[in-house]
Parts: structure tokens; sequence; C-alpha cells
């Protein structure tokens, strides 16, 4: 399926070796004869035609990478993780942002197996109920719910931005469930409610509420305040200390997560010009960090 044609056989050796690996995951959970033990702690059998039932997915990690990767290759794998994350929905009540066996582990921050959904959707994976889907994601935007990813709900629904100091990584916080607002708007497009797709849309635009146009960075908000509270070093890696507002990264990285809005992204920074300016500095230092002790402050 994938040929290349490389400068040395080490640089070849370390494509396939990497593109096999991406291959070794999600994990096939169903036991000989298609049967596993669901989110319900019931014992479920696979439909006809279903090869397994996936779980183990760092779904934070894998939405806009392998989970693509999966479905342009191995189409029938990433079908079968479709309908798994709709099981788990449907046996769990809650779509799971990362799954480990039967259990949804409450880890990292938004739920982005909409975008998992949604990708596989407009690729042309149909056999899941669209409307049943959108239903519960509608419920987990609106309403806290028990293995949901939006643990600061209350708060976003209210100001529009997650709390600084209220809860940890205010700022990542709040440009995931932004994000996830866009999948959530894509998919009421599709099932044809266009005034609730119009709602999430508008919602998918609050990580504007945390730009701080001084600094060119998303900086913590305090309640209803018009106060930034951004980082005296903006790529000082503060989540190692497992404090501040931003989740595995600083504030130099997360100012570019607006994955569903970039033209939006780019307006804040005054045009494509200064935008592209600050990109290519960004992605120049991220080659030549001379410190490997600590993650890269500038490695996306």
């Amino acid at each position: 399926k994938v040929n290349i044609t490389a400068r040395d056989e080490s640089t070849e050796v370390k494509f396939y070796t990497a593109l096999y690996h991406s291959f070794m995951a999600p994990t096939n959970y169903a036991e000989v004869g298609g049967v596993y033990l669901g989110m319900d702690d019931v014992i479920h059998t696979l439909e006809p035609g279903r090869e397994a039932a996936y779980s183990d997915m760092s779904i934070w990690d894998i939405h806009r990478t392998q989970a693509s990767l999966l479905a342009w290759l191995q189409p029938s794998v990433m079908g079968d993780v479709l309908l798994s994350l709709v099981d788990m929905m449907v046996q769990g009540g809650d779509l799971p942002r990362w799954p480990i066996a039967n259990v949804y582990a409450s880890c990292m921050i938004g739920n982005h197996a909409y975008q998992i959904l949604l990708d596989g959707l407009v690729k042309g994976f149909t056999d899941f109920n669209v409307s049943q889907v959108y239903g519960v994601m509608k419920l987990e935007a609106m309403t806290s719910r028990p293995h949901n990813g939006r643990d600061d709900l209350y708060n976003y629904l209210k100001y529009g931005y997650c709390i600084g100091g209220y809860k940890n990584s205010s700022v990542s916080k709040t440009l995931a469930y932004a994000y996830d607002d866009w999948a959530v708007s894509e998919f009421a497009q599709h099932v044809g409610v266009p005034e609730e797709a119009e709602y999430f849309l508008k919602r998918s635009k609050n990580y504007k509420n945390l730009w701080d146009e001084d600094h060119k960075l998303m900086c913590a908000r305090t309640v209803n305040s018009s106060t930034f509270h951004c980082p005296l070093d903006p790529e000082l890696n503060e989540w190692i200390l497992e404090s501040g507002d931003f989740t595995e990264g600083n504030a130099a990285q997360w100012r570019w997560f607006v994955p569903h809005d970039v033209p939006g992204l780019v307006q804040l920074f005054g045009g494509n010009e200064l935008f592209a300016s600050n990109l290519d500095t960004f992605m120049e230092r991220s080659h030549h960090h001379p410190v490997n002790l600590l993650p890269n402050p500038y490695y996306w």
C-alpha cells in the first residue's frame, strides 16, 4: 500500500518501522468467537461481519494522526474502530476519551472521539447511527456527564472559557472544548439541524476569548475578568509540575491549537504575514533547541 524511494537504506528502514508501529494499536479486545466484555460489564458478541472490538485508544494523541492514517491504509480496521466507539457509547452512556479494555479512563482533556467519528463520516464510513451519535455529543456538550472529557463545562458555558486557577489546564481545556464544539456543529449539519449547527459553530469560536493581543498568546482568565494572565515565559513547561493552565505543552505551543478555524487564528495574529512569520520562527527554533533533558518547548 505504501512505497517510498529513500536516499539510503537507513532512512527507508526507519520509515517502514514507524509505519509498522503505527499499525500496532488499537487493541482487539474480543476473544475467540467475537465475545468481549462491554462498558456495561456485560458479555457481548460481535455482529456478523465485524472482525474486532477495539479498545486501548489514546484518543487525545491519535485523533489527528494515526486514526486518519488507519482510515486511508486500513479501512476495515477503521470501520471497526468507529463501531467500537459507538458500542462503548451505547453500553456506557458516553463516548470515551481514552478507553482501556472496558473502562472509561479519565485521561487527558476534551473528547476527541468526536473528531475520529467525524473524520470517518466524511471519508464515507456510514455504518453507524449518525443521529444517535449526534444526540450523545449534544448531551455531553450541554450537561455534565460521568465520563465526559469536559470537567469544567459549567464555567465554559457560563463565561465562554474555562476559569484560570479554578482547575489546571484552563487554556488547553478551552481550546479543546472549542474544537469539540466544531465537531458537534459538523454532525448537526449532517443530521439536518442547522440552527443547532450554528449554535455550536458559534461556541467553537470561544478560543478567541483567551487571545491576548499584546502577547499574541492564548492566556488564562479569571472569573468574568477582562484581564489576561499570561506566563512570564511562554516556553516554560509548567505541566511537568502538574500545575498551570496548559496540558502537556506551554503557551508558545498551545497558541496554534485552533485546527478547526485556521483563518480565524490568522486574523487574530493580524494577517497572513505576521502569522507565517511567527510560525516560521516557532518551527525554526524547534529544530535548534539544544537541550533534551526536558521536552522541547517548541515541539508540537
